[in-house]
């Protein structure tokens, strides 16, 4: 078991994170000056709401030593996908448009984490 110490910094984290994305959403759409192609802005989502996850994932289960449940992925997944989903509609309130395809792209971010978050921290367990 973690120290309570420990789960409180990785609860830090996530809502650290999460505030994070949602300063970036007050702002004005940013300009990404370079485009390796013409959705990189969707890559962007996934990989945000992806480390989101993961650190849900790290807050939630608190006994590294064993593998991590099914339940916790698929929490974590759901409450990530969930932000995302509700960052896209804080979006219409500051000048900013919806996007169905950003909400998605945060779904699969958020799923690509837990599809692979047991095969990394098996191979990095200081992941866990």
């Amino acid at each position: 078991m973690r120290s309570r110490g420990s789960i409180c910094l990785r609860w830090l984290a996530v809502f650290g994170l999460a505030t994070a994305i949602y300063l970036a959403s007050e702002i004005s759409p940013p300009k990404i000056p370079f485009r390796p192609f013409p959705q990189f802005d969707k890559l962007l989502h996934a990989v945000a709401y992806g480390v989101l996850t993961m650190l849900l994932f790290r807050a939630l289960w608190a006994d590294e030593s064993r593998a991590t449940p099914t339940g916790v992925l698929l929490l974590g997944a759901v409450l990530a996908t969930v932000y995302g989903v509700s960052d896209e509609f804080h979006q219409i309130f500051t000048g900013r448009e919806f996007d169905v395809w950003d909400m998605a792209a945060n779904g699969v971010g958020a799923a690509a984490a837990a599809a692979l978050w047991e095969p990394l921290t098996a191979k990095y367990p200081d992941l866990r």
